[in-house]
């Protein structure tokens, strides 16, 4: 829930980098430089001065953080001032913040985990983690049909898409502080909660098959929908995140 949600990632980005700025392929590599630069600083400060500061108040103001950054994209949506290096500013400060998301999660699993399987643990909760990734980044792509933002690019776009893309944009960052409003508390707040969660745990069957049968359903459909966004055929299909195909309502 809380991959899916607060971490909502906002598809319109690419419409503007891509589509509408047209970022040169060199900016897009100092982008992609650049973001993983800061993804490497943000798992820093976390591991140097957040690691024994309280989990779940760095995971809420991460998460605020977060969802203002996202706000930034209004300015070259409703503004004329569009320029490369801003996006990549926003690029850069999102992917920052994730970093201290992604290492933080990382410790609750390995301090979770069981004495001798803490590899095992740790491969098996970051493999689900990274499939709710990928099934986050799908349903961000399938908001985009309801704002027919599908095709904008430089060519179409007008104040209606303008209108759209920001609309979108305050859906993404509103999806973003419920989504850690509401699973926070599914969280621990340091190492001795974990501890005192393993002490307490929990065997049931039932209970692991359930969660076992929910990941593979969830990473399936983001497999099939992703198959479906890449085939020309499908790729219009209204909740694929298309448009619409001609002569099919979905």
């Amino acid at each position: 829930g809380y991959i899916v949600l607060a971490s909502a990632t906002n598809r319109v980005s690419l419409i503007l980098e891509g589509g509408i700025i047209q970022l040169s392929q060199m900016q897009f590599g100092i982008d992609n430089v650049i973001t993983y630069m800061m993804l490497c600083v943000g798992i820093w400060i976390f591991k140097t001065y957040l690691i024994n500061y309280n989990w779940r108040i760095t995971q809420v103001w991460v998460t605020v953080v977060l969802a203002s950054l996202n706000l930034l994209w209004l300015v070259p949506i409703l503004t004329s001032f569009r320029n490369p290096w801003f996006t990549i500013f926003i690029d850069s400060s999102e992917q920052f913040v994730q970093g201290i998301t992604q290492v933080l999660i990382s410790m609750a699993v390995i301090e979770l985990a069981p004495i001798h399987l803490e590899a095992t643990t740790y491969e098996l909760l970051v493999s689900v983690s990274n499939a709710f990734i990928t099934l986050g980044v799908v349903v961000s792509t399938q908001l985009l049909a309801p704002f027919s933002l599908a095709h904008v690019d430089k060519a179409n776009d007008g104040r209606e898409a303008n209108d759209h893309m920001a609309q979108y944009t305050l859906l993404i960052s509103g999806m973003q502080i419920l989504g850690v409003s509401t699973c926070i508390w599914f969280f621990p707040r340091n190492r001795s909660d974990c501890h005192s969660w393993k002490k307490w745990g929990g065997h049931s069957v039932y209970v692991a098959l359930s969660a076992l049968t929910f990941a593979v359903m969830c990473l399936l459909y983001a497999i099939v929908t992703s198959i479906l966004a890449v085939l020309p055929s499908t790729s219009c299909l209204r909740f694929i995140g298309g448009n619409g195909c001609k002569g099919t309502p979905i």
